[in-house]
């Protein structure tokens, strides 16, 4: 799909959605970010020499619901869930060697994953190296990987219920505050000799020997990427639905219900009127609350200040 040329917006829209609709091991994806991803980086390519394009290469367990049956789904599960993380470093680590011995001029491949999946070679609870995809790879190539963060918002404990946990800023706002100070600059830095990455990592609340390392040693380096009260949650991805589909993610959900022994009851037909009539729902206002409680409180240029000091 990356390197078709001249093929109209329909055809491109069809084509995304085609993948959309097959590429998760749940029995749909409803979050735009990939998607929007895959037709953004469509449009670049295409007005780039074929020696620059980039070359997109999936790296999740391999899976199709195409003739998928409870047994077999049962099967995947059991198998290959519990070592998705080791699963995703070998098929990275195996494509990059692919790389490195290449004709290709260009030698680096850029790894984007999903939270914790990125944190690096770092030890578990049990004083075991955490099963994380990015470990795994700085443990192939120690010299030439590096994870970035990009800021975020983060999972804290409520108070009173371990279980239980809130969405706030990281460091309780402390550093989308500093930046607010200084004009929220796009702008990148290593944690290494920065404060920032002296501070607690918060961003992985549920295991104690994590919570108790400093960002420095989860992540190489940090980008702040526009404030948070511009960053949003969305859950709608257009025409994702029609009927065909429609029907076979009730084939899914059946399968899914029988592996989990969890009753998943049939979409209707109206579901299918209601998903394709609402609008994408995003939580701006959510994040302008972070803006306004939670990151002013540190504002007051005395706490600023000791902040520096």
């Amino acid at each position: 799909f990356l390197s078709e040329e001249n093929i109209s917006d329909e055809e491109i829209d069809k084509k995304v959605l085609h993948i959309i609709r097959n590429f998760p091991i749940v029995t749909h994806w409803t979050r735009p970010p990939f998607y929007n991803y895959l037709k953004k980086l469509y449009s670049l390519n295409k007005n780039l020499p074929d020696v620059k394009k980039i070359k997109l290469y999936l790296s999740d367990i391999p899976f199709s619901w195409e003739e998928m049956t409870t047994e077999k789904y049962r099967t995947c599960l059991k198998k290959e869930i519990a070592r998705r993380d080791r699963i995703m470093a070998d098929r990275i680590i195996s494509k990059f060697h692919e790389i490195l011995s290449s004709a290709d001029k260009r030698k680096k491949c850029l790894v984007i994953m999903n939270y914790r999946h990125a944190f690096g070679n770092i030890k578990n609870a049990k004083g075991e190296q955490a099963d994380n995809a990015g470990g795994y790879i700085f443990e192939a190539f120690p010299e030439s990987t590096a994870n970035v963060l990009i800021n975020t918002v983060v999972d804290v404990p409520k108070e009173g219920d371990s279980h239980e946990y809130v969405t706030e800023p990281a460091q309780n706002g402390k550093w989308d505050a500093a930046f607010k100070v200084s004009g929220n600059p796009d702008l990148g830095f290593n944690f290494e000799g920065s404060p920032f990455g002296k501070d607690s990592f918060d961003l992985f609340p549920y295991d104690t020997a994590i919570r108790n390392l400093r960002y420095k040693d989860v992540f190489t380096g940090y980008v702040f990427y526009k404030p948070l009260k511009e960053h949003f949650f969305s859950e709608y991805i257009p025409d994702l639905f029609d009927t065909d589909f429609l029907k076979e993610v009730n084939r899914r959900r059946k399968i899914f219900s029988e592996v989990y022994n969890r009753e998943m009851p049939a979409y209707s037909s109206s579901y299918l009127t209601e998903y394709n009539e609402r609008k994408a729902r995003d939580y701006k206002e959510s994040f302008k609350y972070f803006d306004q409680l939670i990151i002013d409180q540190w504002m007051d240029i005395k706490k600023i200040c000791k902040l520096i000091q």
